[in-house]
């Protein structure tokens, strides 16, 4: 728990210092995921897809929210059930030339159906590191590994509960132009003041001057 809040700290703190450094853009990603489970549910390990969606605060603070589905499976033979998670995560991205490598951090929501004895959901915290690669201006390759906590008991086991998810998939950002990276830079800005010096030459006559 120490961990956890000396992050939340220095998140926090990353917020204050670059707040002035706004860029505006929405990052629109799809995805594939690979989920393991705590080997004390004694659940398969599951591959299924999802969605994100995310925004810049500035060039190195983003948020988004995430939707997965990992689809039906069973247990010695019981009925299938639908697994899907849901996350919102507060993101701090590190540009290296053309690429940018992260870290992340929030609270995640995982719904396990409606067969027992898994018919309950899971609150959580994750945290997590991953990349993006550019493949152009605009899109690039995502590739991204959290683990799941939750500091509750299980319902199912009695003891905390840790889930491992890997995920890699397309994201597209949209917004100003960026120079040569595949985040924005702070110089990609419109409404700008700038400083500078005018000069010139003027011709005039007063109202009692002959023409």
């Amino acid at each position: 728990m120490r961990v956890l809040i000396l992050v939340g700290v220095g998140l926090t703190c990353a917020i204050a210092t670059l707040r002035a450094q706004r860029s505006d853009q929405i990052e629109l990603g799809v995805y594939g995921t690979f989920t393991r489970f705590d080997r004390t549910y004694q659940l398969p390990n599951r591959v299924g897809g999802g969605l994100r969606f995310g925004y810049f605060l500035s060039d190195r603070v983003s948020i988004e929210a995430e939707g997965s589905y990992l689809g039906p499976s069973s247990v010695a033979g019981r009925a299938s059930y639908f697994m899907h998670t849901g996350s919102a995560s507060l993101v701090l991205n590190f540009p290296t030339g053309s690429h940018s490598f992260y870290v992340l951090g929030g609270g995640s929501r995982f719904d396990l159906g409606t067969t027992a004895p898994y018919n309950f959901a899971e609150n959580g915290v994750h945290g997590g590191a991953g990349l993006r690669y550019r493949l152009g201006d605009r899109l690039g390759l995502r590739l991204d590994g959290r683990a799941f906590y939750r500091p509750p008991k299980s319902p199912l086991t009695g003891l905390w509960t840790g889930h491992v998810i890997g995920s890699a998939g397309l994201s597209y950002i949209t917004g100003v132009p960026r120079r040569g990276g595949y985040l924005p830079q702070s110089t990609a800005r419109n409404n700008q003041w700038y400083w500078g010096a005018q000069g010139g030459l003027m011709i005039y006559k007063t109202n009692i001057q002959t023409a």
